[in-house]
């Protein structure tokens, strides 16, 4: 069932290049909702065995190619096709937003790379995914026009040298663990400066593919230059897919080595500059689609720094429990740990590290929402700041509930 996330799009964006260009916009959108079908149909399975995995052909890792899905991975892949189906919906409707009718298969190809990136299993897979997904997304972003020519330039050569970044990483963690299943990988290397050189390859690697502040710079100048139904895929998943690959690369080899944690803290204070910059020059710009731009280089420090912030929170609420139990109960701090061991499992920090990026996503949606429906007066900013509130207490309240439904049917609460 996972290859039909691939061979779909990939279908259909060869149907989309050969049929009449009327007919284009109906291929994109039964493609997204056929693959859209795929991705329902996995998620009961998720739910019930917490992995579902492929081996392409029979053949397993570390000679076969493997495909798998979790709980991470559904995620976004439902959040994927929901973005898709909006972009695909709003282009057949107004197709001034697309640029051209190229457009369709470009950005079915771009579909595929995103699904095949959320599910590949191992290293050099999600490399050649990632490289799909560059060309595709550059010529998208060509697609605005003679102005954006420059920009699709600029892009290109960014992402291609986040790719050399990762492709360094990616042989060090061959030569090192004699595969490049990462999860066979993780078991396989030491603590060690290669195991470290990995993970900051694959810092800068990524960090420059998702326009991670300092390497941020093609994204303000291609962005304002592509399509509106481009720069819509662009801010919402063509960057996601990097973040999602460093997510994967951290947690899988970062706690094999001492210096994960220090290149953690390196991503996350990044992040915090690229809230603090986005946020900045966004405020200096008249222009709505720079201002976008710049807001979603902000957006991007959110979900780098977000994991860290969740375990930092995690921690402080461990830490202040102590010292209650303590205060409270004269509980000492040495029995209080070695129950806290006994009793609460390793899946709580993992439920926690997923909620928090889903909550900051929610909050800041909302908050971006009410923001844009602002006019007239200063009293307007008061309403719509309360209505932001509101609305994002009650998402989060809501969504709470389906992770408890979820997360207890796979066993982790």
């Amino acid at each position: 069932m996972i290859p039909l996330l691939l061979f779909v799009p990939v279908a259909a964006a060869v149907v989309a290049a050969l049929v009449p260009a009327r007919f284009r916009a109906a291929v994109g959108v039964v493609a997204v909702v056929a693959s859209g079908s795929v991705v329902m149909a996995l998620w009961p399975a998720v739910v019930d065995t917490g992995v579902v995995r492929t081996e392409l052909a029979g053949w397993i890792p570390p000679l076969g190619i493997a495909l798998q899905a979790d709980g991470a991975s559904v995620a976004m892949l439902a959040l994927a096709h929901v973005v898709f189906l909006a972009a695909f919906v709003m282009g057949s409707a107004e197709p001034r937003l697309i640029g051209a009718d190229s457009f369709w298969p470009l950005a079915l190809f771009a579909m595929a790379a995103i699904s095949g990136v959320f599910v590949a299993a191992d290293l050099f897979t999600i490399y050649v995914l990632l490289e799909l997904l560059t060309l595709a997304a550059v010529a998208l972003v060509a697609l605005g026009g003679a102005r954006a020519r420059a920009a699709a330039l600029r892009y290109l050569f960014v992402a291609v040298t986040g790719s050399l970044f990762y492709l360094l990483a990616v042989a060090l963690v061959y030569g090192q663990a004699g595969t490049l299943d990462l999860a066979l990988a993780a078991g396989r290397v030491d603590d060690g400066p290669v195991t470290a050189a990995v993970l900051a390859l694959a810092l800068v690697g990524m960090g420059a593919k998702m326009a991670l502040f300092p390497l941020h710079s093609w994204l303000p100048v291609a962005h304002p230059a592509a399509p509106a139904a481009v720069s819509a895929l662009l801010s919402a998943l063509v960057i996601k897919a990097s973040l999602f690959v460093l997510w994967r690369m951290f947690a899988a080899i970062g706690p094999e080595t001492a210096l994960g944690p220090v290149l953690a803290n390196t991503a996350a204070a990044a992040g915090a500059a690229g809230i603090l910059w986005g946020g900045f020059m966004a405020l200096r710009r008249d222009r709505l689609k720079t201002v976008i731009a710049y807001s979603t280089v902000a957006q991007v420090g959110y979900l780098v720094l977000m994991p860290l912030l969740g375990f930092y929170a995690s921690l402080i609420a461990i830490i202040g429990g102590g010292l209650l139990c303590w205060w409270q109960l004269e509980i000492p701090p040495v029995t209080y740990i070695a129950r806290l061991r006994e009793v609460v499992p390793i899946t709580d920090l993992y439920v926690g590290l997923i909620k928090a990026p889903v909550f900051g996503a929610v909050i800041a949606v909302a908050g971006c929402f009410q923001g844009m429906q602002v006019e007239g007066d200063a009293e307007q900013v008061g309403t719509r700041t309360t209505a932001a509130v509101v609305q994002a207490i009650f998402l989060v309240i809501v969504i709470d509930a389906f992770f408890a439904v979820f997360f207890e049917r796979i066993g982790w609460i």
